[in-house]
């Protein structure tokens, strides 16, 4: 098993877990439409402020992360975000090596500060606050949504 930076070629693997990720997590509504979600993941693929690693086992990719890197308007150091990593349900057990290729990006690149939030990774409640805690991550804010009633 092995982790790499994801190319071109991955996108339709990209495209398949993806899809699994949003059905998994309940993210799709009546509105779902392939075609927007292609383009959107394709999107993100090329973007140059985009991590994107494959989880590979015999060269068949089961799990991938991706985060997003920016700088805020207040302050020019940057950061990266993990927003979404998704794993095949028969490997759930490989989340390590994939936030592994994010921190040595990271480290390269002399980004500081990583965050990311528990609905970014399909685990329960105890297995995800596990994992963080962990990895050295501390909770840095509460976020609160508000829905329109429309």
């Amino acid at each position: 098993m092995y982790t790499r930076r994801c190319e071109k070629k991955d996108i339709q693997a990209i495209l398949e877990l993806g899809k699994k990720a949003c059905h998994e997590r309940g993210w799709v509504d009546v509105d779902w439409s392939d075609l927007h979600f292609y383009t959107m993941v394709k999107n993100i693929m090329v973007n140059q402020n985009t991590l994107t690693f494959g989880l590979f086992e015999d060269d068949l990719m089961i799990g991938f992360i991706c985060a997003q890197l920016h700088i805020n308007p207040w302050n020019s150091k940057p950061e990266c975000h993990v927003h979404l990593m998704h794993i095949h349900t028969t490997h759930r057990n490989h989340y390590q090596e994939l936030l592994n290729a994010v921190y040595e990006e990271c480290n390269r690149l002399k980004i500081k500060s990583i965050k990311t939030s528990q609905g970014s990774f399909l685990l329960d409640k105890q297995q995800c606050e596990y994992l963080l805690v962990k990895n050295g991550f501390a909770i840095a804010d509460i976020h609160w949504e508000k829905k329109s009633e429309d």
